[in-house]
């Protein structure tokens, strides 16, 4: 029987990115009035977190693979969002749930049922009033805030390593700080 080894830290990363936007209100400081559910704006704004338990080494080459093969896929590349990644000399085509049509999603779906990993997730409703009191109309405060709920449950984690997808000046370090905080309390 051979034994596999891993790195002892693994078990320690999880990735976090978010859904939605944190639109509250639009127009002008004096006249803002609220957005929510107009013109695309999203009723909630979610932050998720992915910790995958295989050997991270193996888990990003079958991401790698899978997005090699969408790559060389006359059907797949049919799609404008699709091609458009796919012929970025940066990196190539990239799974993003809301750019890919309904088959890709089903296709990075069906891998990702072979990979061992979990998910947690946190929704926020978009509530203008509590916004307003609780979030002092601060888009860094509210994200601090679902951001400490995903947190709280991760205390045991010695040393926990997080892998922020960037958003703009809300994931700067001193707001993450700020939702460790007060996931402590």
């Amino acid at each position: 029987m051979t034994t596999k080894k891993t790195d002892p830290t693994q078990n320690h990363h999880r990735f976090i990115d978010e859904a939605g936007d944190m639109t509250f209100f639009s127009g002008k400081r004096g006249n803002r009035v609220s957005s929510i559910g107009d013109n695309g704006v999203s009723r909630c704004f979610m932050i998720g977190f992915v910790c995958v338990r295989q050997d991270l080494g193996e888990a990003r080459d079958a991401i790698t693979s899978f997005s090699s093969s969408v790559n060389q896929d006359e059907f797949f590349q049919s799609f404008p969002s699709v091609a458009k990644r796919s012929q970025s000399a940066w990196r190539g085509y990239y799974p993003h749930a809301c750019k890919d049509p309904a088959e890709l999603r089903y296709e990075f779906l069906k891998l990702m049922n072979t990979l061992d990993f979990k998910a947690q997730i946190v929704v926020g409703r978009k509530i203008p009033s509590i916004y307003r009191t609780k979030h002092h109309k601060l888009d860094r405060e509210f994200y601090a805030d679902l951001m400490s709920h995903l947190l709280k449950y991760m205390d045991e984690i010695d040393p926990l390593i997080l892998n922020v997808a960037e958003r703009g000046s809300s994931t700067s370090n001193l707001n993450l700080q700020h939702a460790v905080d007060i996931a402590k309390e």
